[in-house]
């Protein structure tokens, strides 16, 4: 009678070595494509934010605000062209502007992003 003391099965390790290299590359590519959409929503969050004090705020500091916000989040330059439009009666304030990011990932080529967020405050 043979008795086997090994645990182990006998399997190799290359599967578990392929999954653990798949996950990688899964979160790697959800990393890039997602740090994009992740600027946009900080940076449309900010833009709401200004937004509601855009009654007391002069375009000029909306612009400044913003354009520093967009640097901090390294927005390519074109989201700085900022457009800000103001309504008389109601007091209200639409706040938008657009720009593309182009992401490269290992075997999925080159995305492109297309973000143009608009905000309205106001009527």
């Amino acid at each position: 009678m043979v008795t086997r003391t090994d645990p182990r099965r006998g399997g190799g390790g290359l599967g578990c070595l392929v999954m653990i290299v798949v996950l990688v590359a899964m979160f790697y590519a959800g990393v890039t494509l997602g740090r994009p959409w992740f600027r946009y929503q900080q940076f449309k969050d900010e833009m709401q934010t200004t937004a509601r004090f855009g009654s007391t705020l002069s375009d000029s500091a909306i612009l400044v605000r913003l354009r520093a916000v967009a640097d901090t989040l390294e927005l390519p330059p074109s989201a700085r062209r900022i457009v800000i439009k103001r309504a008389e009666q109601p007091q209200g304030v639409t706040i938008s502007t657009s720009w593309t990011v182009k992401v490269k990932v290992p075997l999925l080529n080159e995305k492109t992003f297309k973000f143009a967020p608009k905000v309205v405050e106001g009527p």
